[in-house]
């Protein structure tokens, strides 16, 4: 059987045994501004039709909205398959926590993880600026939870690391704890349609700026092969919660 949800650019659900499935999360967690990425409502809906042993879990994602990403994670914690979290490119941000529901995490050798405090926006009187304060730190009290089961780290240790939005190679994140094992690398594939820059993050590494489309397309194979991208034009920057700042561009 093979599911495969072609409204999503860069998802897709293959059970091709009976007894495992893979699973690819190359898109931002989250509904968009252009109603892409993807929503824990699809991903719960398809995760539970999976009667499978084993689901290896792909991952190559910035990130993008908390609470998806808190739901996608706790989905997968309760599916009674056993779950292997390859990060393949990149895990940011709430991908980073997708990625460790996971029994078994393994980073490619070329892959990095990125961990930072969460943000977002709030307009309105004084009171309503500390109320956005207030629900920050407990969002990211959530998330501290997560990496602290997975890691055995200090929560200060974490705290520092997420206040400076540390950005780990696949050897670092094993010696911290928050994967497994490194494999083999692999191309980067998918990241050009991601701008670092306007998703706010303030220590993107220099390597993962100069991702073209023409790397992208070389690493996901024929066009035939994969789910075609929309032209881009026209671009708006407006402000996302959770996100930062967005390049927003209006799709032909």
């Amino acid at each position: 059987m093979k599911t495969c949800k072609t409204e999503r650019q860069w998802y897709e659900i293959k059970d091709a045994s009976g007894s495992s499935a893979d699973i690819w999360i190359y898109e931002e967690i989250g509904e968009n501004f252009w109603g892409e990425g993807l929503t824990a409502k699809q991903f719960v809906e398809d995760l539970a039709a999976l009667q499978v042993d084993h689901i290896a879990l792909h991952i190559n994602s910035p990130g993008g909205s908390v609470f998806d990403g808190q739901a996608i994670y706790n989905a997968i914690q309760r599916h009674p398959a056993r779950v292997t979290s390859h990060v393949e490119g990149l895990a940011a941000s709430i991908a980073s926590v997708v990625a460790l529901a996971g029994d078994t995490v393994e980073m490619t050798a070329n892959a990095l993880f990125m961990i930072h405090d969460p943000y977002g926006m709030a307009m309105g009187t004084s009171a309503d600026m500390r109320q956005m304060a207030e629900v920050l730190d407990k969002v990211k009290g959530t998330i501290l939870g997560v990496y602290e089961r997975k890691t055995g780290m200090d929560a200060e240790a974490i705290l520092g690391a997420m206040a400076a939005e540390t950005w780990y190679t696949a050897a670092e994140a094993v010696e911290a704890g928050y994967a497994d094992s490194v494999a083999a690398p692999v191309k980067a594939a998918a990241l050009s349609r991601f701008d670092f820059n306007a998703l706010g993050y303030r220590h993107v590494p220099e390597a993962l700026m100069h991702v073209t489309a023409a790397d992208t397309a070389d690493a996901l194979g024929a066009p035939e092969e994969r789910p075609a991208l929309g032209a881009v034009s026209h671009s708006v920057r407006v402000f996302v919660p959770f996100l930062g700042y967005r390049d927003l561009s209006r799709r032909e």
